[in-house]
């Protein structure tokens, strides 16, 4: 009879043992450190940054767009909540792989600008606040919801919200300074209490197109004032259809000078039908330009379109047709028939002249 050894004995206890071993080479496999950052591994590609390391105490970071464990590369993608709070960072420069900011990822810091990039979808709460010294912002084209206070107290003046935009959280702007805000897209009705607490806020510009516009907002009780809300400039209205003289393989074309929608028309292009020839201009007032390389014989008609700083506008009602010809030619010069009357009076009278001449001299 086999009597139990002192390694039977203890297999039972070495499992649980071997099991935790294995968990925490595990755990320390999915979290590693590089050039000062922690991270940890979120998928087979992408890991988060979960703040400084413990010897790292500079005070302006940079997130990088991929980083490398071993002989993995991996995207940087998540600022994990609150993985800077409280760390007084001056400065900070997020890579353009960053897709989600997290919960108070970045509260209580002495940032004095930040750029968020067009990789950013999500802007979490309370994300950037209690930064008090933050006076400028500029929110990434790719951003959709700017969660509940994620901007909370701070030196803001002034915001623009991109058209990207369709989520904002109460009171995400809440007791900053902003005296203007302006949305890009069309947003459409909301309620601003986004921005209570904001007492000198005095200008919404809003796009054109929003529904649910101009609504008034007193951000706070003892405002100076409600909101003015303000359409935002736009491309120029279309030109009315202009007027088209025909020439030899041209035409020239004039026409009035349209809305400009807040922003000062930059100059014009003339295009034809067929054959898309065009002219172009310069400035809000040059209102004519000939097109040329037209086709003698055939019928043209023509639109023009205006552009400004924001865009360009429809093209315009289309011209009358006009139809390109040839010059004329010039007249050839005619000879004119000579009389042999005429001629010899002619003779007669030069031989009148030269008798009267000699009779003078004697």
């Amino acid at each position: 009879m086999r009597h139990p050894t002192a390694l039977t004995t203890a297999r039972p206890l070495l499992a649980p043992l071997v099991f935790f071993i294995a968990v925490l080479l595990s755990a320390q496999a999915l979290a590693f450190d590089v050039g000062g950052l922690s991270y940890s591994v979120i998928n087979a590609t992408d890991v988060e940054v979960t703040g400084r390391t413990t010897a790292n105490t500079d005070k302006d970071i940079v997130i990088p767009v991929t980083v490398v464990d071993g002989s993995t590369t991996y995207s940087v993608t998540t600022i994990r909540p609150q993985a800077f709070e409280g760390d007084y960072l001056d400065s900070v420069i997020l890579g353009n792989s960053v897709t989600t900011i997290g919960t108070r990822a970045f509260q209580f810091n002495n940032f004095d600008s930040v750029i968020i990039p067009d990789s950013v979808t999500t802007i979490g709460v309370q994300a950037f606040g209690f930064n008090y010294g933050l006076a400028s912002v500029t929110i990434g084209s790719g951003v959709t919801t700017i969660e509940f206070l994620a901007f909370n107290r701070t030196a803001l003046d002034s915001v623009t919200i991109p058209a990207s935009v369709t989520a904002i959280g109460y009171r995400a702007f809440f007791n900053s300074t902003l005296t203007s805000v302006k949305f890009l897209g069309d947003f459409g009705a909301f309620d601003l209490d986004m921005f209570e607490g904001n007492t000198a806020l005095a200008t919404i510009t809003y796009a054109q197109s929003t529904a649910g516009w101009p609504q008034t907002f007193a951000p706070d009780t003892g405002s100076t004032g409600s909101v003015i809300a303000t359409p935002a400039a736009a491309a120029p209205a279309p030109p009315a259809a202009p007027t088209a003289t025909a020439g030899d393989s041209q035409a020239s074309v004039t026409w009035t000078r349209p809305a400009d929608n807040g922003s000062t028309i930059t100059g014009y292009t003339v295009t034809s039908s067929p054959g898309s020839n065009t002219c172009t201009t310069s400035g809000a007032d040059t209102l004519t330009c000939a097109v040329a390389g037209l086709t003698n014989g055939t019928p043209y008609t023509f639109t023009v379109a205006a552009t400004n700083g924001v865009g360009t506008s429809a093209p315009s009602p289309a011209s009358s047709s006009v139809t390109p010809a040839a010059l004329p030619p010039a007249p050839l010069a005619t000879a004119v028939p000579v009389s042999p009357l005429w001629l010899l009076g002619v003779m007669v009278g030069l031989l009148s002249v030269l008798g009267i001449r000699q009779l003078c001299k004697i």
